[in-house]
């Protein structure tokens, strides 16, 4: 997708500084095609920025070593606009099996995902979404951002004990 988005810009340069040189009206229906097309992108994934509403719960808030929990999280779109591709890194336990989710999501409707999280480790441990990138259908503009530098934002506590064992 990245070579893609390097040659649509380069194209778009290209259109402009040859309608600049020539004056032919072609150049310029062509760049300003696509230019509207990026600010067409550019709305949508602003859009979607907007409009992302989640709701995640861990399954339970603490558990012993060894045993699963789950995360569920669930993506809704309430309004009459699809939400562009979604890109979602969750965090869990053990560092190693983080996931990844994409997806994208229609109007009037949502997405649910459960997420199974082993605990091998003792410890505190926050989990939940931490990373999205959104990114239009073209992959001509895309919205990196974290998760946990928004104010309102908390990530899921789980509490994982030590396994007891009975002496005997």
């Amino acid at each position: 997708m990245k070579l893609f988005r390097w040659v649509y810009y380069c194209a778009m340069a290209v259109m402009l500084t040859a309608g600049i040189y020539s004056g032919l009206r072609i150049f310029y229906i062509v760049f300003f095609t696509q230019f509207l097309m990026v600010a067409a992108v550019l709305a949508i994934n602003f859009w979607t920025v907007y409009s992302f509403k989640f709701k995640q719960e861990l399954s339970v808030k603490s558990c012993v070593k060894g045993t699963d929990a789950a995360l569920h999280l669930e993506i809704a779109n309430e309004k009459p606009i699809p939400l562009s591709l979604i890109e979602v890194k969750v965090q869990v336990v053990s560092l190693r099996e983080d996931v990844k989710l994409v997806f994208s999501v229609a109007p009037y409707s949502g997405k649910t995902f459960t997420i199974p999280i082993s605990a091998p480790y003792r410890g505190r441990y926050s989990i939940g979404m931490t990373k999205l990138k959104i990114t239009d259908i073209f992959g001509l503009v895309s919205f990196p951002f974290d998760m946990r530098w928004l104010s309102y934002y908390r990530m899921r506590e789980l509490l994982v004990m030590p396994k007891a064992e009975v002496p005997g």
